[in-house]
């Protein structure tokens, strides 16, 4: 495997079976790809905190339409209770006999609710739906018979139920009733779980403003080798920590909005014919003063707007983690400095410690240097710059080993050896 192949696949921290000479080299490949593709790197991950965001919003804009419409009720996971209104029997000079024998009766649509088995009406019991209906209206039925069977449509894929003036109804052999949601008999879910599946985009947003607003105003993007000392590092375990924590978070709302509206949609499958949502259920959900409202399509968008929230986090947080394990600026931070806390443990001298109380490893920045000087000399490229340093490091190295500092008699003769090679 190539240099420059290991500068990308090769994880820097300290395996024992990478030797101290390819880290080093590791070192300098790694220096000369972030300075060309860090703009890259930032791109990315702009990228991926504006479509977090703009997904997030989209997820819970639609999510919070389709709690305007039930009243702010949480219906993921909800148990429906389906209500016929407006109920007419075809045999209508016989509905009271009807009444009388309706418990040997069964037909296509059910009735649930136990207080009402007194009531049992020719809709029968058979599937259990959740049905119960309301209404008994004779006069009706003339009028309701001639509309639905004359201008109803018919669900693809369901028997005995029509779309007739955007509102959901029954007509089989034995009556003629409308269909809708009854709100005050539909047992609805937690509102914490709600609250949890708004709240998430909304963090989000202020996560990915944070971390956006961070890496623009920061020049040097998290800071490699190129920074004399680890400062931009302190940013690197925070990024980590929230990218993974979001990313656990989103894949939880996503998997609650998802499974919860299927859930919920899967329960009127014997009208739409789906176990998923439809847009039949538009019919449904239908508010008497507001006109229909768009269910299916505030579903759709919240499920794909929040799945697009839950990949880009995984992705940036695939980014992130081999940014920092696939190049060597995190290994060089750690060999090269180490914290001023190991002078009085130590008893190191002054001169081991820059002016930021950072201790600089002689040995390492010897070896560190006697590689770039390797690259120069092989190097067919007309800049040979492209492998060193910032000019300020390189710089401020070039005067510690000419005046020693640092080093012992060892490590000197060892310095001029190199220079002299």
């Amino acid at each position: 495997m190539s240099m420059k192949l290991r500068s990308y696949f090769h994880f820097s921290f300290p395996f024992p079976f990478v030797s101290q000479s390819d880290k080093m080299q590791d070192i300098c490949y790694a220096s000369e790809l972030m300075q060309k593709e860090k703009y890259i790197i930032k791109l990315l991950h702009i990228i991926c905190f504006i479509g977090i965001a703009v997904s997030s919003m989209v997820g819970a804009n639609a999510l919070s339409r389709i709690y305007d419409t039930f009243n702010y009720r949480c219906i993921a996971y909800a148990k429906v209770s389906i209500k016929l209104v407006d109920v007419s029997y075809k045999n209508e000079t016989n509905t009271e006999k009807i009444k009388e024998d309706s418990g040997e009766q069964e037909t296509r649509f059910g009735l649930i609710r136990a207080e009402d088995t007194s009531r049992i009406s020719p809709i029968g019991k058979k599937l259990n739906l959740g049905i119960f209906e309301d209404d008994y209206n004779v006069e009706f039925a003339s009028r309701s018979k001639k509309l639905v069977m004359a201008e109803a449509e018919p669900v693809p894929g369901v028997e005995d139920v029509f779309i007739y003036d955007e509102e959901l109804w029954v007509n089989n052999d034995t009556l003629v009733a409308r269909a809708h949601l009854g709100m005050t008999t539909t047992v609805f879910a937690s509102l914490i779980l709600c609250d949890y599946l708004i709240i998430i985009p909304f963090s989000s947003l202020i996560v990915v403003s944070t971390f956006t607003m961070m890496i623009i105003l920061f020049r040097k993007s998290f800071k490699s080798f190129d920074s004399p000392t680890p400062g931009g590092w302190m940013y690197v375990y925070p990024l980590i920590i929230a990218t993974c924590t979001m990313t656990i978070l989103s894949v939880v709302a996503f998997l609650l909005t998802y499974n919860g509206l299927n859930d919920f949609c899967s329960q009127f499958s014997q009208f739409t014919g789906q176990k998923r949502c439809s847009p039949i259920l538009d019919y449904l959900t239908k508010e008497q003063r507001l006109g229909r409202r768009h269910f299916y399509r505030n579903a759709q968008q919240s499920q794909l707007g929040y799945f697009i929230a839950a990949l880009l986090w995984a992705i940036h947080t695939v980014i992130v983690l081999v940014r920092i394990g696939c190049t060597a600026d995190f290994y060089l931070v750690k060999v090269l400095i180490r914290k001023k806390m190991q002078r009085d443990d130590q008893g190191l001298d002054d001169a081991f410690f820059d002016d930021k109380g950072f201790y600089f490893e002689p040995a390492s920045r010897i070896k560190l240097i006697e590689v770039v000087k390797e690259k120069r000399k092989t190097s067919k490229k007309k800049k040979p710059d492209d492998y060193v340093f910032h000019p300020k490091v390189e710089k401020r190295e070039k005067f510690l080993i000419d005046k020693g500092w640092g080093m012992n008699d060892h490590e000197y003769r060892s310095r001029r050896l190199v220079e002299t090679a």
